[in-house]
């Protein structure tokens, strides 16, 4: 032991918790009551703030100078005195002399208000007296560095000339003094563990803040490795059940960690948790099969329990019309903005097809994700009753489009596809034409004027979309019913799917206008050249050995009704309605986007016009303010009551919004909210469109072990890959020849790479989606709809897929 305030033991007699921060630092008290509570924490001492404070005083350092950051460099200059010396070595001889870790531990670090991470010196591995000192001063100086500093400012504990108004008694460490000594750093000094496995455990899932899950990163060797990025890491999540624990493996590095092991480090870390009262992050290491806690702290910033559910309740899907084409959460710009003048086209469509105005919202926002619904908020009673009225046939076509698809298309369907040819794509094309030869030269005004004309268009089209688009899946579910039907399961060797693929496309190029997203933050194909350099096979020769296979196909379905003429021939009207509807689904949809070029240069502009005024910082940042703070910003008047904010709150509210929009991303939203409309028979079709086994297989949940995804057949086939999961465009570039593409949803600028895929897999998705569309013109299997793929699977992960029953299933 040692009598001076300068050394203190880890594993001695303890002071008060509030003296201990303020004496020892946040991750030194921490050890303190880590050691306390009997875990294994390596043996060490703590060089305290007293010593720190003697030090700055014996060199003449106790005033903050007009550049608090020359201290840095003074402190790591000048001598340590000679008694501070002497203790601080006679420590370190006790505690063995060998390789120590020598980590800061400052007085407002490892709090509940903020972790302090990285932004003080951690030095390991460090051997011999001089080395010590050395790494020692080098610790105090980390106070003084320019991310200190700043990261101190942004929380408002200023160096000196500051407010520091805080609770803790570990922020009141902080003081607000004019002089060093307001601010103080303890250095610990521990024995160095040669871990042979390392990592950082979350006590609560950081993305969910689910209690119930912990998530273990595990790399080799030390866990600096880890934080550094340097080293590939294991990632697991353990499920806390009753005394138990579950561990999951989610991304397999080959770290070599087994479940029992993560499982053991879960359960230590929840001990922490239980101890201190918050979930904790703790640093831990495995040496020579013993494990060792290094620290732990409380995870700050930790965000609300995420829960699904539809705001206002109602039924939602996230597979209904927009939400095909919105594979993230939605920026608040596209939301107030381009969402509502689409949804706006969209609605005025309907209501001039069918004399029919669904209530308000048209959609809904969870945890920032897209939700829509065929009847929006509902549908006025007067409103169903006067369109059962006036457009009967209508009604009759959309209540057999399911049933017998061919009545449906003579009654409505095939006008909607005649006006959609005829009128709507012209004028689209006109429009976005008109604008383009004069959007670089247009006012802000006027390109607010064009953002909602094509916003509008957009709408309309996307209602001609649904209504034809939408028809060619209904014409495949009433043929692949009757392939269930009428044909015997043994003489079934082709899948329908089959009959519905290698048609000739309009082009054998994907457009430059095609998107990411519809959210326009995602630039189009045009602007992203890596993506469209993308090598991609010969399109006409796969598609010669795909319509070869469809017109087999079509001869074993024939020869299986040969001695059924009646129903041969139902089956020949029901397959060209089929074939007929599949290639004017994907015309009509590689049209959708042709003015997501024009929408990004307009609104860009606007956004270098804030920039110029000073309202954002980038034009780019546009797109999280919402239209309200847009139009203000420029001096427009709005039509919502709105106040202008404060350019500065404005600046605020885009870094809050971006970091919260990058958390959503991770997210797995579900792939319905309630009890939505059309659900049940979107569920039957996927039934009926797998095979029979199949379709009697369970999901399964990860907590059982089972190995099965299920989902909806999308495209025929069976590929065997690995897995790689991309949650958007900066991931394209990691998917390699052969590997199995996972993703939430895939969009039309996402074409490219499946030339490189041996299979398709989504969250989300139907049908009619893009995922389903382009695997069968690229010939591999795809399954979409399954919910969570993206969280269940991971990268190297190999796996099955079946398209034709629409089952993934994990091989050993």
């Amino acid at each position: 032991m040692d009598d001076t305030p300068w050394i203190r033991w880890l594993d001695e007699a303890d002071e008060a918790d509030d003296d201990q921060i303020a004496r020892l630092g946040g991750k030194g008290a921490s050890l303190k009551r880590l050691w306390r509570l009997g875990l294994p924490v390596p043996p060490g001492f703590v060089i305290t703030t007293d010593a720190y404070r003697a030090f700055l005083a014996a060199n003449g350092l106790d005033t903050v100078p007009a550049d608090p950051t020359s201290l840095h460099v003074r402190i790591a200059e000048v001598p340590v005195p000679d008694e501070l010396r002497a203790a601080i070595l006679a420590a370190y001889r006790l505690l063995g002399e060998g390789p120590v870790a020598v980590r800061s531990s400052g007085t407002a670090e490892d709090l509940t208000t903020a972790s302090f991470a990285g932004q003080h010196d951690t030095f390991l591995d460090v051997s011999g007296p001089q080395a010590l000192l050395v790494a020692v001063r080098a610790c105090w100086a980390s106070l003084w560095t320019p991310r200190a500093i700043a990261y101190r400012r942004q929380r408002r504990w200023d160096d000196g000339d500051g407010d520091g108004n805080s609770d803790s008694a570990g922020d009141r460490a902080v003081g607000t003094q004019s002089d060093t000594m307001s601010l103080a750093l303890a250095v610990v000094v521990q024995v160095m563990v040669p871990a042979d496995v390392a990592g950082v455990a979350f006590t609560a899932n950081p993305l969910t803040s689910d209690h119930t899950e912990a998530t273990v990163s595990a790399v080799r060797g030390l866990g600096e490795r880890l934080v550094s990025g340097e080293g590939l890491a294991d990632e697991w999540v353990v499920h806390r059940l009753g005394a138990g624990a579950k561990a999951v493996l989610r991304r397999d590095a080959q770290v070599g960690v087994t479940a029992e092991h993560v499982a053991a480090v879960a359960e230590m870390a929840w001990r922490i948790e239980d101890a201190f009262g918050a979930p904790q992050d703790v640093e831990w290491a495995v040496a020579g099969g013993r494990l060792f806690v290094l620290q732990a702290r409380p995870m700050t910033a930790l965000p609300e329990p995420v829960t699904w559910a539809a705001p206002g309740g109602g039924g939602w899907m996230r597979n209904f019309r927009l939400g095909e084409w919105l594979p993230e959460p939605v920026t608040p710009l596209c939301e107030t903005w381009l969402l509502d003048r689409i949804e706006q086209g969209e609605i005025d469509a309907e209501e001039r097809d069918f004399g029919l105005r669904p209530r308000r919202p048209y959609h809904v926002l969870a945890n920032g994700w897209y939700f829509s619904s065929p009847i929006g908020g509902g549908l006025p009673l007067r409103g169903v009753l006067t369109t059962l009225a006036r457009h009967p046939l209508r009604i009759t076509a959309l209540a057999l489009s399911t049933v017998r698809p061919e009545i449906a298309d003579r009654l409505f369907i095939a006008s909607v596809a005649r006006r959609w040819r005829k009128l709507l794509l012209p004028h689209y094309q006109r429009l976005v034409a008109s604008w383009e030869s004069r959007i670089e030269t247009a006012t802000p005004a006027e390109l607010v004027q064009a953002i909602d004309a094509v916003g509008r268009i957009a709408g309309r089209y996307l209602w001609d979309l649904s209504v034809v688009g939408g028809h060619a899946w209904k014409a495949e579910y009433a043929l692949a019913r009757f392939c269930r039907w009428h044909l015997p399961e043994q003489g079934m060797t082709h899948s329908h799917q089959e009959l519905l693929r290698g048609f000739p496309t309009p082009s054998s190029e994907t457009p430059p206008y095609a998107v990411q997203s519809l959210d326009w933050i995602r630039p189009t194909l045009g602007e992203e050249q890596s993506v469209s350099l993308l090598a991609t096979s010969d399109q006409s020769e796969r598609r010669a050995r795909l319509e070869e296979k469809r017109q087999a196909a079509e001869a074993a379905f024939r020869e299986s009704l040969a001695d059924r003429p009646r129903v041969r021939r139902r089956f020949d009207r029901l397959l060209a309605l089929a074939q007929r509807y599949a290639e004017l689904r994907e015309e009509q949809a590689g049209w959708f986007t042709l003015g997501w070029p024009l929408l990004r240069r307009a609104v860009l502009r606007l956004g270098d016009d804030l920039r110029l005024h000073d309202v954002i910082e980038q034009a780019a940042d546009i797109f999280f303010l919402t239209r309200t703070e847009v139009a203000a910003g420029l001096g427009f008047s709005v039509d919502h009551s709105g106040v202008h904010q404060q350019e500065g709150d404005l600046r605020s509210a885009v870094v809050a919004r971006r970091q919260e929009w990058e958390r959503q991303r991770r997210l797995s939203p579900p792939l319905v909210l309630g009890k939505p409309l059309g659900a049940r028979v979107i569920a039957q079709a996927a039934d009926t469109m797998r095979t029979p086994e199949a379709a009697t297989q369970d999901h399964g949940d990860p907590r059982d072990g089972q190995d099965v995804l299920k989902g909806m057949p999308a495209s025929p086939g069976r590929a065997i890959g690995p897995v790689r999961i991309l949650r958007g465009p900066e991931d394209f570039g990691r998917l390699l020849p052969g590997e199995v593409l996972v993703a939430q949803v895939t969009a039309p600028a996402w074409t490219p790479l499946f030339s490189l895929a041996v299979a398709v897999v989504t969250d989300g998705g139907s049908l009619a989606a893009h995922a389903s569309l382009v695997a069968r013109e690229y010939g591999i299997p795809a399954v979409v709809a399954v919910g969570d793929a993206t969280a269940r699977l991971f990268d190297g992960q190999r796996v099955s897929v079946d398209g034709s029953a629409g089952v993934v299933t994990v091989l050993p």
